[in-house]
């Protein structure tokens, strides 16, 4: 890996570890092979300074309909716009909007709802 790489996903770790105790977290499960469940931001710290560029384990995935696109009494958590149920400023243009997995590579599935999303977001503004 290269060092920027591994500069950047520690930079990356820690600034989500804050945002995340911030918000209340009490622990976290670091992205490596190495560590144990992080109880603080200072332990996340620390993580970050010992982290070898070997020990990262990186996934990518699709959180597909984890605030489908629904009405709420059929369990939907967002509308037509993208935006969750009770807000106005906020909007879902990714894999959660979906109301289950596709059963195929879901990039242009995804890559449609959300180019559809922005499109009734900009003709409704």
């Amino acid at each position: 890996m290269p060092h920027a790489d591994h500069h950047a996903l520690r930079l990356a770790f820690r600034r989500t570890a804050k945002l995340l105790f911030a918000a209340g977290a009490t622990e976290l499960l670091p992205p490596t092979s190495s560590a144990e469940p992080l109880l603080s931001e200072t332990e996340a710290e620390d993580n970050c300074a010992q982290v070898r560029p070997r020990d990262w384990e990186l996934v990518s995935v699709h959180g597909m309909a984890t605030c489908p696109m629904a009405l709420p009494e059929h369990g939907g958590v967002c509308d037509e716009l993208g935006r969750p149920h009770g807000f106005t400023n906020l909007h879902l243009c990714d894999a959660s909007v979906l109301p289950g997995a596709p059963g195929i590579s879901p990039q242009g599935t995804i890559m449609s709802f959300a180019h559809e999303i922005v499109g009734r977001h900009l003709e409704s503004t």
